[in-house]
């Protein structure tokens, strides 16, 4: 786990790792939060084979996913969702923070906490419901 220290400082935690690298337990959780939150029995992770058939891809770019011990985790990410039937697409940006709190699993808890948010964010575009 790497965290600010100060402006341009960073520190990495030796001892407190996390179980994988991060951009696929970021993957996993937002595709489980959206199997959970819309809900369906089917999301498919990038790549996907050429034979998949899916109503809706949904792509996400976090720009930003960081955070210091004692203060603020935040999330910055911009997406786009394409409807394949009718080649609409949405767009959108969200942007949360989070107390990180004292402890390094305060901390990942409030990381946890911003992929959800992040995910309302996905699943109120989804329903067509701005934001």
């Amino acid at each position: 786990i790497v965290t600010w220290t100060g402006e341009h400082t960073l520190h990495l935690a030796e001892f407190d790792q996390l179980a994988a690298p991060l951009k696929y337990i970021v993957v996993r959780v937002l595709a489980d939060n959206l199997a959970a939150m819309i809900p369906t029995d089917r999301v498919v992770i990038f790549p996907w084979t050429a034979d998949e058939q899916f109503d809706v891809e949904v792509r996400v770019e976090v720009s930003r996913f960081e955070g210091s011990l004692g203060k603020d985790c935040s999330i910055v990410a911009r997406w786009s969702i394409l409807h394949r039937a009718d080649k609409r697409t949405t767009t959108g940006r969200s942007s949360h923070a989070e107390p990180a709190g004292e402890s390094y699993a305060s901390l990942v808890a409030a990381q946890s906490r911003l992929l959800t948010a992040l995910s309302w964010d996905l699943v109120a575009a989804l329903n067509g419901i701005p934001r």
